[in-house]
């Protein structure tokens, strides 16, 4: 009896991925993607628009094939974003998730499609301009990004975890926090439409890349989104991608050659 409802409860937690055979059997592939990160995804009155968006609508269509079938997009929040996955309520996750070797032991992780450091958003009137200025000081951070694991490795700062990047955004405006450690494609954001905000640190450690995450094993399904992204890529996908999106949304501030992975592409 004990045993039964061990097995009840795990099954709870791990549910198996739908393999790649099934998903065009079934001709519909679900597709995690952020509820609110522009410029990478967000829910709008008119649907989900972004960069990962555009992607994960573009993978779903080479994988579905000539034959078509359904792309259901799932908005996940940063916290849900990889249970979605291990419980099988996605079949991919498409937001700026970062490929650490910590997660490649728990995921299947793609080639990697944006590459991306860490930056620290902080107020104009505080005039940070290096690390050593936040030393002893609150900095805002999402708990399991490569952010938080940055700061934690420099240490010597007082963190505050926040819900999201707009969580830390407001939370430095009301100045419970003194900086904000993020992906610099987030921290970036906010001195478009602020300029009583600005990110003089742009560039942490080293480069993290991100890819689209699978469940464990469904190594079918993450062949199969490699060779979409091979394809897309020489198809000249991502360029348009970033300029229909990051372009406007930066308005020119940052700079697609440091972030796009095209060159990479090209050797396969």
């Amino acid at each position: 009896m004990k045993k039964s409802l061990f097995l009840i409860l795990l099954s709870c937690i791990f549910a198996l991925a739908n393999s790649l055979s099934q998903i065009k059997q079934s001709k519909v592939i679900r597709i995690a993607v952020y509820e609110n990160e522009p410029p990478f995804s967000r829910v709008t009155d008119n649907g989900f628009e972004g960069f990962d968006v555009e992607l994960a609508n573009a993978i779903g269509g080479k994988i579905l094939g000539d034959t078509g079938g359904r792309i259901e997009l799932i908005p996940v929040s940063a916290q849900a974003r990889f249970p979605s996955i291990q419980n099988n309520q996605a079949d991919m996750l498409i937001a700026a998730a970062s490929v650490t070797e910590e997660r490649k032991k728990n995921y299947e992780f793609s080639m990697p499609y944006l590459s991306v450091n860490s930056g620290v958003l902080t107020r104009k009137s505080d005039n940070i301009q290096k690390m050593s200025d936040l030393r002893g000081k609150k900095v805002g951070v999402i708990r399991g990004s490569t952010g938080e694991a940055f700061m934690q490795k420099d240490g010597g700062y007082n963190l505050v975890y926040c819900k999201n990047s707009s969580d830390c955004y407001k939370r430095l405006k009301s100045g419970e926090i003194d900086g904000a450690c993020d992906d610099n494609l987030f921290v970036m954001v906010y001195p478009v439409a602020d300029p009583s905000v600005e990110v003089n640190i742009k560039s942490l450690g080293e480069n993290v890349f991100l890819g689209i995450a699978m469940q464990k094993g469904n190594a079918d399904l993450a062949e199969a989104v490699n060779q979409a992204l091979i394809s897309l890529s020489k198809e000249g996908f991502f360029k348009k991608a970033y300029n229909d999106t990051f372009e406007p949304f930066y308005k020119g501030t940052v700079d697609k050659k440091y972030f796009l992975l095209d060159d990479i592409y090209s050797f396969f």
